[in-house]
């Protein structure tokens, strides 16, 4: 479908086009639509296809420029609205990673429908940029440049495998110059502080998971759990898992999703949603 910038939005439904709910994914930094499979196929199948899933990205090529590097979340945030004209009943939003600084963003833009979402998770999300700060700082004076190529590979790797080298890499991101590019432009994009007060005010009405993996070395548990309770939401870290819970971890990522339809369903039972 297109979006607002006249730009073709790649989107899939998964179960029928009216259901009882919809859950939609938000992509996260450096991924497309295909990073969410192993979570949406689970899920699938374990409600029968009951419940509609959707997923979407955007040509990376539209939107990693650095001579555009500010507009890139306000477009962001248009694609998420877009994409949600799509969805029936409650609607769940699931962001991992960097996708947890858009929701943030698109709750600012447009508060009264972020405050009618059945439920939001969270998997391993950025309470904003100062994990990764930390980490290009930790690769050295090296230079900018230097610094985000290494960081890129370390984001890389982390987002598609599991820590300690448990499974086989099955990374499809190649540490090119064009992606370096986009890393660097993603992170000027998302300056500033995300989660602010207003913000928080309306995600606090919110029935809201966050997973976190207590060996991921892009963002630290404790800091999901800070996010957790700023928003005073359900909080729960797996053990031994790292970056890539939807990835490589979809059962386990699956269950607050599970847990946000059954509160959904609940709501709905006393009146207080569609269902």
């Amino acid at each position: 479908m297109a979006a607002a910038d006249g730009i073709s939005l790649s989107a899939t439904r998964l179960g029928p086009v009216l259901s009882p709910a919809s859950v939609v994914y938000i992509p996260g930094l450096l991924t497309d639509s295909t990073y969410w499979t192993p979570l949406t196929a689970h899920l699938h199948a374990r409600l029968d296809g009951g419940i509609t899933q959707i997923v979407y990205s955007r040509p990376q090529r539209h939107l990693y420029d650095r001579h555009h590097a500010r507009s890139a979340v306000p477009v962001l945030v248009e694609d998420l609205d877009t994409i949600l004209t799509l969805a029936h009943g409650a609607v769940i939003l699931v962001a991992h990673s960097a996708g947890s600084l858009l929701v943030s963003a698109w709750a600012q833009h447009y508060p009264r429908r972020a405050g009618a979402l059945a439920g939001l998770v969270l998997l391993n999300p950025w309470p904003d940029l100062r994990d990764v700060t930390a980490l290009l700082e930790a690769h050295g004076a090296r230079g900018a440049r230097r610094r985000e190529h290494l960081l890129l590979a370390e984001l890389t790797s982390n987002l598609y495998d599991p820590p300690n080298g448990g499974l086989p890499r099955c990374s499809r991101i190649d540490t090119s110059k064009a992606d370096v590019d986009a890393l660097g432009t993603a992170l000027s994009a998302y300056q500033g502080t995300p989660f602010g007060d207003e913000v928080v005010s309306v995600l606090r009405r919110i029935p809201t998971w966050v997973l976190a993996g207590q060996s991921d070395p892009i963002i630290a548990p404790r800091r999901a759990q800070w996010l957790a309770e700023r928003l005073w939401a359900d909080y729960d870290a797996i053990h031994g898992a790292g970056h890539s819970l939807p990835h490589v971890d979809p059962a386990r990522a699956a269950e607050p999703i599970l847990a946000a339809l059954e509160v959904a369903y609940r709501d709905h039972q006393h009146g207080r949603t569609p269902w």
